[in-house]
């Protein structure tokens, strides 16, 4: 319990992951080279500051490594970062390290080659949540449910008009079947998990947080008037086509164009002639006059041979014969000329461009493309600006359809061309903040009312443009991070770390391991209850021919075995005591103090499970009441009783094993 957490290097991450710890309340150690120690951030109780270089094993020694509990590597340096990594793994050979990574070819080979060792990278983590962020404002966070599939979090105002004020939380998880994760009544305190009463009504002013499907979630947000209807009308064939014509055409130099209409007329002007002054039917004219610009077919003339225009069809065609040759060379040399220059790649690109519904994703980084890969696979249309020809990640992503507009977007012109005023949401992905800020800005020219997710690094001033109302959705790329690296610290299956109104909540996969204290053998109902979560989802080890529904889940005695699999919400201290295989407190009991007499064979059955009693013993005791059924229970166990004796109609209280 008194192995300390400690993090090397206190930068930006380093800062947010720091506050992250400290709502662990567990001991902190913190090694940096130029911290003050005298800074009052760092006076807390059970936090100790070592000054120094964290590659030095002296210095590591001094804050604990040895018998520390993790470490979390920070810096910005990758190098430093590997080698703090293995200096540490020689001094601690079981100490779970997470380290952080620029350099994406090494994240996963270093995590296999060194053990217990995550290797993170805070483009990565931030990605994903800028995508979610740009979506939908009001979902949390998204998730991966091991039962049900891909699910969300989401964020639920109680208005005076929505149908759901005025009633019980529980009536509405239980027809929707979703699960409630957080509550904050218009005045009080906020709940969380277990906290939550399912018999509170809903007023206005209230909020409340519901975990499901993406479509469940959507339709009661439909119908509390929180969720608008997007669609929207597609524009007519004959529009769409006309203006992606009408774009192609501008996009061609001048001299092609200038080279196409010379050809073009030619060929119109001499048909008109062949049609009016030789009397030739129009589509023998256009016929003879390809032929003669082509292939030079009809030079000799045989057909005006015994007519009054011999000769003068002789200049014509031989005119002609000259005049297509050389506009024939002369046009293919412009159109090569326009192929090599690679102009036609943007001709064809602006048909990828949607009309509506898209998202714009300006600047294509290692942040920008992690938010391109979790939008194509939440099966959202992506439009990117790039200005440089020459990223690597541009051929990558227009193998996934994408399409990908060489500009600056901070020139409004180029924002036009992606169609940002029809868009669902623009994202500002470059690694320059003020030019994020002056895209951000432009973009709210153009369009008042588009969603702009603006990216920067610094929290405190992402904090400073969203409440000086700027950019309502200003966010820090290591604000989105820390909480996951956090996460990663206790287990590598963490899929999500959010906060309620302050509170912190883990999305993490368990597996139940043989053997476990905590798991194996555990009713689900008490694991839930001991250790403070909520199950979101169960895949049991042998399937059964019933499916556990996440809404009923923990209303169900299954007890775990081992291999079991299931998605869970808790606390990050909860969390840490699953891992630390910390038992729940065994000091509760149940007393008995009531039954219908037909139960009496019922309760002597179970004081003869329990207590090793004989039948005489059992049927005795059941004539002295209150008596007590069982002791040096968890509350979770405690409560499987009470669940248990409720159904069988006798009539128990649960209490602490210390008031005896």
């Amino acid at each position: 319990m008194n192995a300390p957490i400690i993090l090397c290097g206190l930068g930006l991450v380093g800062r947010r992951v720091y506050e992250h710890l400290l709502s662990l309340d567990r001991p902190l150690v913190i090694i940096d080279s130029r911290i003050n120690p005298q800074d009052p951030l760092y006076h807390r109780p059970h936090v100790r500051v070592v000054v120094g270089d964290c590659r030095d094993p002296v210095i590591l020694e001094q804050a604990g490594v040895p018998h520390a509990r993790g470490v979390l590597i920070l810096t910005s340096d990758d190098l430093v970062n590997i080698a703090t990594g293995l200096m540490v793994r020689r001094l601690n050979p079981d100490v779970r390290i997470v380290l952080r990574m620029f350099n994406q070819n090494l994240i996963n080979r270093l995590g296999r080659s060194v053990r217990n060792i995550v290797a993170l990278s805070v483009s990565a983590l931030a990605g994903p949540r800028l995508a979610m962020r740009a979506l939908d404002r009001d979902v949390v966070t998204g998730f991966d449910n091991l039962e049900f599939g891909p699910q969300q979090i989401v964020e639920m105002a109680i208005t005076p008009e929505s149908p759901l004020a005025n009633r019980r939380i529980g009536d509405i998880v239980h027809r929707e079947r979703l699960v409630t994760v957080g509550y904050q009544p218009g005045e009080g305190e906020s709940r969380i998990l277990l906290e939550i009463n399912p018999d509170q009504v809903l007023m206005p002013g209230d909020r409340i947080w519901l975990a499901g499907t993406a479509k469940r979630l959507d339709r009661l947000r439909l119908e509390s008037g929180q969720l608008s209807d997007r669609t929207v009308s597609l524009p007519g064939k004959l529009r769409h086509a006309w203006r992606m014509a009408r774009r192609a055409v501008d996009e061609i130099d001048w001299t092609v164009k200038l080279g196409t209409g010379l050809l073009l007329g030619t060929v119109c002007f001499c048909t008109l002639v062949y049609h009016w002054v030789f009397h030739r039917p129009l589509a023998d004219s256009l016929y003879r006059t390809i032929s003669v610009i082509a292939t030079g077919a009809d030079m000799r003339g045989y057909d005006f041979a015994n007519e009054e225009f011999e000769g003068g069809a002789k200049v014509f065609i031989s005119i002609m014969r000259l005049s297509g040759v050389a506009l024939l060379a002369a046009f293919t040399a412009i159109i090569t000329n326009f192929l090599v220059r690679a102009r036609l790649g943007g001709v064809l690109e602006v048909r990828r461009i949607p009309d509506w519904g898209h998202v714009v994703v300006c600047g294509l980084g290692n942040i920008g493309f992690r938010v391109v890969e979790e939008l194509l696979r939440r099966g959202e249309r992506v439009v990117v600006i790039e200005p440089l020809p020459n990223n690597p990640f541009v051929p990558t992503v227009r193998r996934e359809g994408v399409a990908v507009i060489q500009g600056e977007a901070t020139i409004s012109e180029v924002l036009r061309q992606a169609n940002i005023a029809t868009a669902r949401a623009v994202i500002t992905c470059t690694p320059n903040e003020l030019i994020n800020l002056e895209i951000a800005l432009l973009v709210a020219e153009i369009q008042p009312n588009q969603r702009v997710v603006l990216r920067m690094a610094d929290p405190l001033l992402a904090e400073t443009v969203r409440e000086s109302g700027l950019v309502p959705l200003a966010v820090s790329v290591p604000t989105l991070a820390a909480p996951l690296i956090v996460g990663a610290m206790f287990d590598e299956h963490v899929q999500s770390v959010f906060r309620i109104h302050g509170r912190e909540l883990v999305l993490v996969d368990l597996t139940v391991q043989p053997n476990d204290p905590c798991l194996d053998r555990q009713s689900l109902r008490a694991v839930a209850i001991d250790y403070d979560l909520i199950p979101l989802g169960l895949v049991p080890i042998v399937q059964s021919t019933t499916p556990l529904h996440a809404s009923v889940i923990d209303s169900r005695n299954y007890r775990l075995k081992a291999g079991d699999r299931m998605t869970v919400l808790t606390t990050p201290a909860s969390l840490a005591r699953l891992v630390q295989r910390e038992p729940a407190p065994a000091v509760w009991r149940v007393e008995i103090t009531g039954f219908p007499l037909p139960q009496r064979e019922t309760l002597a059955l179970y004081l003869r499970s329990v207590q090793n009693l004989t039948q005489a013993d059992a049927d005795a005791k059941t004539q002295q009441l209150p008596l007590t059924l069982a002791h040096s229970l968890t509350r979770g166990q405690a409560e499987d009783w009470h669940a248990l004796l409720q159904r069988e109609r006798i009539a128990a209280t649960i209490t602490p094993h210390e008031s005896e």
